[in-house]
C-alpha cells in the first residue's frame, strides 16, 4: 500500500512540474510518473531495470494472454519525440498481436503532438521498457518505479 501511496504522490509532483504523467487510470492502478529523456542519458540503475522488464517480457505476454481475474495489465513504452529526443509513457489496458502492443496512453506527452492521453497506441515489442500487473493490491513488474521509487528513499 505505501507503494501505490508513493507512486500517486510522485504523479502529483510531476504533473505539477509539467512532466508527462495523469491520473487517467482507474483507481486502482497506480500513477507512477513517466520516466522521460530528461533523466539522465547514461543511467546504470534504469538502464538495469529495463533490461530486467524486457528479459522478463515474455512472463508478462504470457500472464496476459492467460489472465487470472482482478489482474491489471500495464507497459511502459518509449515514444520518440519529434527532436530526436523521446518519452517513456505508460499504455493501459494493454492487448498483445503481431509483436506489438495496442491500449490507452496514460500519460500526458510533452514533446509528442501526434499522440494524446487517453488515446489509443500502438508500442511494439521492441519499445517497451517496463511492464506491471496488478491483482488486489499486489504488484508485479514495475521495474523503474522500484528504482525510481529506490530514489526518492521510499519502501517498497
Amino acid at each position: 500500500m505505501r507503494r501505490w501511496a508513493f507512486l500517486l504522490g510522485v504523479a502529483v509532483l510531476f504533473a505539477g512540474c509539467g512532466v508527462n504523467s495523469g491520473p487517467s487510470a482507474p483507481a486502482s492502478l497506480p500513477k507512477a510518473a513517466s520516466v522521460q529523456a530528461s533523466l539522465a542519458a547514461n543511467d546504470p540503475d534504469m538502464d538495469a531495470a529495463i533490461d530486467k522488464a524486457k528479459s522478463t517480457l515474455n512472463t508478462f505476454i504470457d500472464r496476459l494472454e492467460h489472465p487470472k481475474p482482478r489482474e491489471v495489465f500495464s507497459i511502459e513504452g518509449q515514444f520518440d519525440a519529434p527532436d530526436g529526443s523521446f518519452e517513456r509513457l505508460w499504455v493501459d489496458d494493454v492487448t498483445f498481436a503481431a509483436g506489438a502492443f495496442t491500449g490507452t496512453l496514460r500519460d500526458k506527452p510533452a514533446k509528442i503532438a501526434s499522440i494524446q492521453q487517453h488515446g489509443q497506441v500502438t508500442v511494439p515489442r521492441d519499445h517497451v521498457t517496463d511492464w506491471i500487473i496488478l491483482t488486489s493490491g499486489k504488484s508485479e513488474g514495475g521495474y523503474t518505479i522500484d528504482v525510481l521509487m529506490e530514489r526518492q528513499g521510499a519502501p517498497h
